[in-house]
């Protein structure tokens, strides 16, 4: 979540914004806005927020992507290391003598008409 604010990012509301979503699961970043409160530029307050709303989503993207990315290939090993181990190539025994004559009348028993 994007916090930008004209009244500091170290003052009480804007600790107790950030607060709140945190305890609620969300990733927090609160930003003075230009010129405010050791921001540096000119405050002009109503004139540059789309554009610098813009320009902090795209130095914030970056960190973004390789968060998720890291997520996400951690719950892919995670979930192949889960994964139930596949049979051996020496473990697959031929079905011979009885038990292929016993599968055999199941079968035919079973798609009779």
């Amino acid at each position: 979540m994007l916090i930008r604010t004209p009244y500091g990012r170290t003052t009480l509301g804007s600790r107790l914004f950030a607060i709140v979503f945190a305890r609620r699961g969300f990733q927090v970043l609160v930003q003075s806005i230009r010129g405010s409160f050791g921001s540096g530029g000119d405050f002009r307050p109503f004139t540059t927020e789309h554009q610098d709303g813009l320009d902090t989503l795209a130095w914030v993207l970056p960190f973004l992507a390789l968060a998720l990315g890291l997520a996400t290939t951690i719950l892919i090993v995670r979930a192949w290391s889960k994964r139930p181990a596949p049979a051996a190539a020496g473990a697959v025994l031929p079905v011979t003598g009885p038990e292929l004559d016993r599968f055999r009348k199941k079968e035919q028993e079973d798609t009779e008409i």
